[in-house]
């Protein structure tokens, strides 16, 4: 099942129209599996009644749950975050880091 998960609203080009980013989120219950997920921004076309809103694709993670906007290092510009959640497996990178600690 996919779905847009979180939103956030932000000026992503800089032509002065607020644009949508979201997290989609694609998690298949019966399967117990989180495959990677898109992290992207909706281009505002100027009249966003009447115009088709351009997709672009930012990244890919696990069911990117959490989508956030903030100027993180005080220079003015917004910078996107993101959360990342896998439901069955809840503590990957913890279970890798210990992996790699007993190499």
């Amino acid at each position: 099942m996919r779905t847009a998960y979180r939103l956030a609203i932000m000026d992503v080009n800089g032509d002065g129209r607020p644009d949508i980013v979201l997290g989609e989120g694609i998690v298949d219950y019966n399967s117990r599996v989180s495959p990677f997920s898109k992290v992207a921004w909706l281009e505002n076309p100027g009249n966003p009644f009447n115009s088709e809103w351009k997709l672009h694709v930012i990244d890919t993670v696990r069911c990117p749950h959490s989508i956030s906007v903030s100027d993180l290092d005080g220079d003015g510009d917004l910078e996107i975050i993101c959360g990342e959640h896998d439901p069955f497996m809840p503590y990957r990178s913890r279970r890798s880091l210990i992996n790699a600690h007993q190499v």
